[in-house]
């Protein structure tokens, strides 16, 4: 998967409201591309047909054909495409399991959750990450500079400033947005832990509850003796990469 590759993605709920929401929980995603916005689950059987679809969000209960059905439809026919269920209720998320989808949207819709959901959607179709010995040039305010991805051992927002930290404690600053690089090094393995953050998970160590507030936890990877911190929100999301990943959490 290409670094810059545009995530297409398709949006089916019969509530013009639900889409309007979830239209704008997207749109501060510059790498997520709408291909289409649908109120009837039978026009995506059609729409699928001629339109290359990376992820759909599903709404589960709709009068022509339930989401549940067209999931099992896109399964069959388009088993690459990541299916994130939304629903009203709670109570259908055991069903929805079945179908293994990238995940779960209880409405409203929670723009944080919609994050979690896009990294469910880019870590299954990343590739995988043992890219040892990888290099990449990155932009910088006195020209290019070369890294060793192996190296890096997070990279960081302080203030206006992103830095990119590697062993031996250099810090690079970059030109780059964390959102921007968030894109590029996705295709390396790295993953947003904090709004301030980005950490290689073939660096990670140990994820710890924070020692001043327990609802809150710390990273600790390797080349560092500071702690990361990991948003509440996004614990969950990193234990499921984890498992996808082959890391059996018990």
């Amino acid at each position: 998967m290409n670094s810059n590759k545009q995530l297409k993605v398709l949006l089916i709920d019969d509530d013009v409201h639900c889409l309007d929401a979830l239209q704008n929980a997207l749109a501060p995603f510059d790498d997520v591309d709408i291909v289409g916005t649908l109120q009837d689950g039978t026009q995506a059987i059609s729409f699928l047909r001629r339109t290359a679809v990376d992820a759909v969000f599903l709404d589960i209960e709709m009068d022509s054909i339930d989401g549940f059905a067209l999931a099992k439809h896109i399964q069959a026919h388009y088993p690459k495409v990541q299916v994130i269920f939304q629903t009203g209720h709670t109570g259908y998320a055991v069903d929805g399991y079945e179908f293994q989808p990238a995940d779960f949207l209880v409405k409203p819709i929670d723009p944080l959750k919609v994050e979690r959901a896009l990294t469910h959607v880019r870590n299954k179709m990343a590739p995988d990450f043992s890219q040892h010995g990888a290099q990449i040039g990155i932009r910088t305010g006195s020209g290019l500079t070369i890294l060793n991805v192996d190296d890096i051992i997070f990279i960081e927002k302080s203030g206006r400033k992103v830095y990119i930290v590697c062993r031996g404690d250099e810090h690079v600053l970059t030109n780059y947005s964390l959102q921007n690089l968030q894109s590029i090094f996705l295709d390396y393995g790295f993953i947003r832990c904090h709004q301030s953050y980005l950490v290689p998970l073939n660096h990670i160590r140990r994820i710890i509850t924070d020692e001043f507030n327990r609802r809150s936890y710390n990273i600790q990877v390797d080349g560092t003796e500071r702690n990361i911190p990991l948003s509440r929100d996004r614990f969950d999301a990193l234990q499921s990469i984890l498992q996808q990943r082959g890391i059996p959490i018990c």
